[in-house]
């Protein structure tokens, strides 16, 4: 069951979005996609792969476009 009502702790509800992500190093579609948070409190990003390198590599791929987003709409 969803909560909207804020807790005894918190003054107002508290939203945590979870997502699965793979990122690979194609630049162009992974530039193709719109980035929306949803009013979000949190977000919590898990990425699931068979090999460890590869989670590495996409948390580093996707760690370096959020930060080159957030440059860009924060000027």
């Amino acid at each position: 069951m969803i909560s909207r009502e804020p807790s005894p702790e918190l003054d107002r509800p508290y939203v945590m979005v979870s997502a699965d992500v793979v990122v690979g190093p194609d630049e162009a579609g992974a530039a193709g996609y719109p980035w929306t948070v949803t009013g979000a409190d949190e977000l919590l990003v898990t990425t699931i792969t068979h090999r460890h390198e590869d989670r590495v590599a996409s948390q580093t791929l996707l760690a370096q476009e959020w930060a080159s987003r957030n440059r860009a709409t924060t000027r």
